[in-house]
């Protein structure tokens, strides 16, 4: 059996080893982080910043853009009612007359008011058009579900965190919405709290304020 002098070197071997272990580990990981900031500020430098389309951010249109989906004459009215049938098997029963109320009412109104808020997708980056863009693909989604004319706004600006888009866009929805009556809002945030940085604790905070 090992002597009680033995016993403690080899512990004082194991403390060592265990702390130039720790060492490394935190060497190992602060070089890590220095290499990911180093590459995100180069990626930010030297990705190509693609334009938006006319009337985008601020200037999109008052009035809200129209979209009425080519399908719409060759198409069955089956996909709303499938998706109200599938929404009744979830146990959230007050949550399911709620949707099935909006439903209805989407339903039986002549056009659809659709908003989206947020950064550089709702803005349409890279889009030659707003209507090929996020907004204009999500307004003829739901024209192709309910069969009806989508009016649509997107307010988005690239660059923005989640705080941004409530600072900026969101007053501009409250303008619209004191004029028409807004049946779906979507909103996109998120990629540049990430990109600064931001932790969930603030990511976390921002959204709950925003929403």
């Amino acid at each position: 059996s090992l002597s009680l002098q033995d016993r403690r070197r080899k512990n004082r071997r194991k403390q060592q080893l265990c702390s130039k272990t720790t060492k490394v580990v935190a060497s190992a990981a602060g070089a890590t982080g220095v290499f990911l900031a180093a590459q995100a500020v180069y990626v930010g430098l030297t990705t190509p910043r693609l334009p938006p389309p006319a009337q985008s951010a601020h200037d999109f249109e008052r009035d809200g853009l129209v979209v009425v989906d080519d399908s719409l004459s060759s198409r069955q009215n089956g996909d709303t009612h499938c998706r109200i049938e599938n929404a009744s098997k979830t146990n959230d029963t007050s949550s399911f007359t709620e949707c099935c109320s909006k439903l209805k009412n989407m339903r039986e109104k002549e056009e659809i008011c659709v908003m989206l808020i947020g950064d550089s997708p709702v803005e349409g980056i890279g889009n030659p058009t707003h209507d090929v863009a996020l907004g204009g693909q999500t307004a003829r989604a739901f024209s192709r579900l309910y069969h009806k004319p989508v009016r649509y706004w997107a307010y988005g600006k690239s660059g923005l965190t989640t705080r941004g888009v409530q600072t900026e866009m969101v007053p501009l929805m409250k303008q619209i919405s004191k004029k028409r009556e807004l049946d779906v809002i979507i909103v996109s945030c998120g990629v540049n709290n990430t990109l600064r940085s931001h932790s969930a604790e603030t990511f976390g905070r921002e959204l709950n304020s925003l929403l």
